[in-house]
């Protein structure tokens, strides 16, 4: 699971610290687009915070906004096949 998120943004704060607690049980890549913009590029990341989740190095899902694990606070999901 990798998070894209900007140092100004507040809900990006608030998925950092969803994410510290999913560490604990998985791989997570925490980003700043300010600091790596071809990677936030190449992602096509055009919101902040967005969390893609690769299995094997393709990515399967997408979430923009924040998400804790429960689909009723995501503003956004992709699943690709």
């Amino acid at each position: 699971d990798v998070l894209f998120w900007v140092p100004w943004g507040k809900p990006s704060f608030l998925q950092i610290d969803l994410f510290k607690k999913a560490r604990l049980k998985a791989k997570c890549g925490l980003i700043n687009v300010e600091e790596n913009h071809d990677l936030a590029y190449n992602n096509k990341i055009e919101l902040y915070p967005t969390t893609i989740y690769f299995v094997n190095g393709v990515e399967k899902y997408r979430f923009i906004g924040l998400f804790d694990g429960s689909a009723p606070n995501v503003v956004f999901y992709r699943r690709f096949a």
